[in-house]
């Protein structure tokens, strides 16, 4: 009776570590995900913001006549020679492939969470059953 009884604690132990354990996995894994939620959010509205930007960036022409003479040249030079090369560093495949990552991401802690949860449940019902059985053997 002992021994069984011994070995039922033992169980309800290591039971109790796992579910701990796969608890505590799950807070980190939600914090992950709500991180990278903000992260997609955020990065979808800087993508649109930024090809705006880019589009106000490029789309000032400047001559002689709408801005006083060599300055035009300066600032026409500044737009093609720094500004469009700095937005073309970045393309929309880019971007595209970098919000993919995300929701790759975002997917598979989803279904860790979920699986984590379904293996709490089966070691919760496990530790019911070892509960039942403790009890037949205590009496």
């Amino acid at each position: 009776m002992s021994t069984d009884l011994y070995s039922i604690n033992t169980e309800l132990k290591e039971v109790k570590r796992l579910v701990g354990s796969y608890q505590f996995q799950i807070s980190n894994k939600r914090e992950d995900l709500d991180r990278l939620e903000r992260a997609l959010t955020e990065l979808e509205l800087t993508k649109g913001d930024y090809y705006e930007t880019e589009d106000e960036c490029s789309k000032p022409e400047f001559t002689p006549k709408t801005f006083h003479g060599d300055q035009a040249k300066g600032l026409t030079s500044l737009k093609e020679e720094e500004l469009r090369p700095s937005f073309a560093l970045i393309s929309e495949e880019q971007i595209t492939k970098a919000v993919e990552k995300i929701r790759e991401q975002i997917k598979l802690l989803q279904e860790q969470i979920g699986n984590l949860g379904s293996s709490i449940t089966s070691l919760e019902s496990q530790q019911r059953s070892l509960n039942a059985r403790k009890q037949e053997v205590k009496n």
